[in-house]
């Protein structure tokens, strides 16, 4: 069984999950039925934001803890940081691949797959079903919406739309991800059914929201 530590908060492993014994879990974490976490990994370390634990030493510990869904695969290597106001969360059936780091507070939605390297900002929001390249980095706070595509080495500076495809440093609208197989086809928004329109506007309030606590909290 994986190094579990429920110092800072429970560490739930429900029944069907997979975690290596090399694996270190932090509470408050759940893992949940299916997931998968591999060698190496660490879910629930501290953020890496300064005023909390252990920057300072005698800062505050967060505690809002990580959710990896079920289905979910975390590979060798990675690390999912604890939440500051919402839990760290890993959708149902995504894919985080070896090495990837996933700051403080972010998401990454259900079926999404972030590949080798990846490194999210803190409060990084990820849709559904988006694809990362290799060693993509994210600015904090960036949105990238349901079905976009990032290419590798890309560096996220500001937020990427639904189905949109980017790539380069910074990153660059280069086409649309729609059509069988990601294959370019005339688009415009209307292409795109409304719920994902639906979906989009919530992050961007949900990240409105949150920038306003993270200043109650500096206060």
């Amino acid at each position: 069984m994986a190094i579990i530590d429920n110092s800072g908060g429970q560490v739930v492993v429900e029944a069907g999950a997979s975690v290596e014994r090399t694996a270190v879990l932090i509470g408050p974490c759940t893992i949940e039925r299916n997931a998968y976490i591999g060698h190496y990994a660490v879910i629930g370390g501290a953020p890496q934001h300064h005023g909390y634990y252990p920057s300072p030493l005698s800062g505050k510990r967060a505690n809002s803890g990580v959710l990896i869904n079920r289905g979910a695969t975390v590979r060798e290597h990675c690390q999912v940081h604890q939440g500051i106001l919402a839990p760290t969360i890993i959708g149902r059936d995504a894919l985080v691949m070896a090495g990837s780091h996933v700051s403080h507070d972010s998401v990454v939605g259900h079926g999404s797959t972030l590949a080798t390297n990846t490194i999210l900002g803190g409060h990084t929001s990820i849709a559904e079903n988006v694809t990362f390249g290799q060693a993509v980095v994210t600015h904090p706070w960036v949105i990238i919406g349901e079905h976009a595509m990032i290419g590798l080495n890309s560096s996220v500076i500001k937020d990427v739309m639904p189905y949109e495809k980017v790539a380069g440093s910074p990153a660059k609208t280069i086409g649309k991800n729609t059509g069988a197989g990601g294959d370019k086809e005339e688009w415009t928004p209307d292409t795109i059914p409304p719920i994902v329109w639906e979906h989009w506007d919530a992050l961007l309030r949900q990240r409105e929201e949150e920038k306003q606590m993270i200043k109650e909290l500096k206060k």
